[in-house]
């Protein structure tokens, strides 16, 4: 239980679209910009831009601050740059120097809007990288990590209201979302991934991702009314309602279950599914000893049955693996045009989310080694 409730930072990342992709995201935001003449702030731009393309990100920047400081706002090229920059900054661990960048593009009304938006959702995902990458080990590092998630919060609300038709819309809540379930926030976090799935899951590629990690916010809240407080077990009260919440989350993992599509999402529903059943197996209250050994029984055979199905790592892995080439391959397919350059950058988004999640799954709690202790405790309880 108490793995599960501390594992919720490693879904902070699925979000995290910015280092790799945000650049693919840039032209977006003047595509209707006039073709740049092949002048001398061209070749200093294109010059620059080799650079980062090379990964030399600090000479990079030095270039992007000389030519900024050359021709201010005033190539055509000059709002790119700005971009270019706080990437280079980020790519570097530096996650404030951007924003000051950043902000002077919102702040500047004469960037036409799509410029504005990106900045501002750039902005948020600054914070949420500076907060990712801080240490929270003890309570006083935790809480100043939670501050800084505070902020970012903030920030993907600004982007919320300012943007609300934004092509980012869902990637905003979810993200926002994300934190809110990191601070400890559970029903703010659960209205956001519902905002989420409320989109449907032909206009989001994150609707399933939303339903899933709206089940994992209301077992983590349950795990948390159950933890011990105070070297003490948990309240009577308190196990109810976490009991409750159980009951509200197994039916949105079930769903998961019987409606992704996705190997790696429905074994980690079919994986937090039976550890719900078998907590709620040692958690039977009646008076009815025979009633009650027969709930408990048929907890423990429901945990049993679900443990059973989880996948091997192996094949979370391969199965990972072809929905990231899956997603590479439609990048060819592409038509080119004015929205090219957005809709290459959504690709590369899920492609950057499905990355990540393989890092995960390759790092993390290996579920299928965890089911097999859990079907040995469980095959004992069931001999008795």
């Amino acid at each position: 239980m108490k793995n599960i409730a501390r594992s919720r930072l490693s879904i902070i990342s699925a979000g995290l679209i910015l280092a790799g992709s945000a650049t693919v995201l840039l032209p977006s935001a003047n595509a209707q910009a006039p073709v740049p003449s092949a002048g001398a702030d061209s070749k200093e731009f294109d010059a620059a831009s080799g650079l980062m393309d090379q990964k030399k990100f600090k000479e990079a920047m030095v270039a992007f601050e000389k030519f900024l400081a050359k021709y201010k706002m005033l190539s055509p090229r000059s709002l790119d740059a700005k971009f270019k920059l706080a990437i280079c900054y980020i790519q570097e661990g530096d996650y404030d120097s951007p924003v000051r960048h950043l902000k002077e593009i919102i702040d500047n009304p004469k960037i036409e809007a799509p410029g504005r938006e990106v900045a501002q959702l750039l902005i948020a995902k600054c914070v949420t990288l500076k907060g990712v990458k801080m240490p929270s080990e003890s309570p006083a590092q935790k809480d100043s990590q939670n501050k800084i998630f505070e902020k970012a919060i903030k920030d993907y609300e600004s982007f919320l209201i300012a943007f609300p038709k934004s092509r980012d819309f869902d990637n905003a809540h979810f993200l926002r979302a994300t934190l809110l379930l990191q601070i400890g926030k559970f029903d703010e976090s659960l209205a956001g991934y519902q905002a989420v799935e409320n989109i449907g899951p032909q206009a989001t590629p994150l609707y399933w991702d939303a339903v899933l990690s709206g089940g994992r916010a209301l077992f983590a809240k349950a795990s948390k009314l159950m933890e011990m407080k105070d070297g003490k077990e948990a309240k009577q009260d308190d196990i109810k309602a976490a009991l409750k919440i159980f009951e509200q989350a197994q039916p949105i993992l079930v769903k998961v279950f019987q409606g992704s599509n996705d190997v790696a999402m429905s074994n980690e529903a079919t994986f937090y599914a039976a550890q719900m059943q078998l907590t709620r197996s040692q958690q039977v209250s009646e008076p009815d000893e025979e009633k009650k050994k027969q709930t408990q029984q048929e907890f423990l055979q429901g945990a049993y049955e679900a443990f059973r199905a989880v996948r091997s790592r192996e094949e979370v892995l391969v199965a990972q693996q072809k929905k990231i080439d899956y997603y590479k391959s439609q990048i060819a397919l592409v038509p080119p045009g004015i929205n090219y350059q957005s809709q290459v950058g959504r690709i590369n988004n899920l492609i950057d989310i499905e990355e990540d999640k393989l890092e995960r799954y390759k790092s993390g709690q290996d579920q299928y080694l965890a089911s097999k202790l859990a079907l040995a405790r469980i095959y004992l309880f069931l001999k008795k």
